[in-house]
C-alpha cells in the first residue's frame, strides 16, 4: 500500500470516529448527580425537599442521634450549609470536589440542633434546613425532613469479609455455617495475628472481638458466635516439571 493510500484511510477512519462520538449526548458525559447522606443513608430530593429516614434501636437511638453526620458526594463543586434551630448554621460548609472523598459534617446532637423535633421520646420527625449553592449559581434553600423510626435489635452475628490491612495475609475465607475462618499467608512467615486484619461484621450494630484464634462475634441483641481461625501457607505453584522426568502435581 502507497503512503498517499495510508493516509487517506487513517483520515477516513479518524473521520468515523469522530461523527460517531458527535452523535453521543452530552448527558452522557455529565457529572454523577449530586447525593446528601444522614447517618450514611442518602436522602431523596423531589425538587423542593429532601426527606432520609434512619431506623435506630431503643438502646441505640439516643447515642446515634447524639453523633448525626450529613455527607456531600458532589463532583460538579456544590457546596451545603446546614441550618438548625434559630436559623443557626452547624459547623461549616460541605463542597464538593472531583475524585475527592465525601464532605462530611462535625457530628452534632440532631435532638438539640433541630428546627422542629419530637415532643416526647427520640422517635418521630425531625426538621432541618439545607442551603445548596450549585457552582457559580444562587444559593436555594431546602427543608430536610429526617424520620427516625425504631426498629428490632439484630441477631446478625454473621461476617461479611475479613480485609487484609498488611502483606501478612493473602487472603482470608469466612465459613458462616461452619463458623470457621481460613488465612492465606505467605510463605516463610509466622501465623499473623488478627490484628493486621479487619473483621467486617455483616450487620453494622454488631462487634467482633478478637482473643487468640478465636473471633467473638457480638450482635446488637447480645446473642453471639465464635469463629475458629486457622491458617494455611499461600501455594507457590500447582505443578512442575523437569524434562525427563515425571511431573508432580500438588493435589
Amino acid at each position: 500500500m502507497n503512503k498517499s493510500k495510508f493516509l487517506k484511510k487513517s483520515l477516513a477512519a479518524l473521520l468515523a470516529i469522530l461523527m460517531v462520538a458527535a452523535m453521543i449526548p452530552m448527558s452522557a458525559f455529565a457529572a454523577e448527580a449530586d447525593k446528601i447522606l444522614v447517618g450514611g443513608e442518602e436522602a431523596a430530593f423531589d425538587g423542593e425537599s429532601y426527606a432520609v429516614t434512619l431506623a435506630h434501636t431503643s438502646e441505640s437511638v439516643a447515642t446515634e442521634l447524639a453523633k448525626v453526620q450529613i455527607e456531600l458526594k458532589s463532583d460538579a463543586g456544590t457546596s451545603v450549609a446546614i441550618y438548625g434551630a434559630n436559623n443557626r448554621q452547624i459547623g461549616t460548609s460541605l463542597t464538593g470536589r472531583p475524585g475527592t472523598a465525601n464532605a462530611k459534617s462535625s457530628p452534632f446532637n440532631l435532638k438539640t440542633l433541630a428546627i422542629t423535633k419530637p415532643e416526647t421520646g427520640s422517635f418521630g420527625v425531625y426538621t432541618l434546613q439545607l442551603k445548596v449553592t450549585d457552582k457559580g449559581a444562587e444559593p436555594k434553600t431546602y427543608p430536610l425532613t429526617i424520620t427516625v423510626e425504631q426498629r428490632a435489635a439484630s441477631g446478625d452475628t454473621t461476617i461479611a469479609e475479613v480485609k487484609a490491612k498488611k502483606d501478612h495475609i493473602i487472603s482470608a475465607v469466612v465459613d458462616n455455617t461452619a463458623h470457621t475462618i481460613v488465612i492465606t499467608k505467605p510463605l516463610g512467615v509466622a501465623a499473623p495475628t488478627l490484628a493486621n486484619a479487619d473483621i467486617v461484621t455483616t450487620d453494622k450494630g454488631a462487634t467482633a472481638v478478637v482473643s487468640g484464634n478465636t473471633v467473638t462475634v457480638t450482635a446488637e441483641n447480645k446473642a453471639s458466635q465464635k469463629y475458629t481461625v486457622s491458617y494455611v501457607i499461600e501455594p507457590i505453584f500447582d505443578s512442575f516439571s523437569i524434562p525427563g522426568m515425571i511431573g508432580y502435581e500438588i493435589k
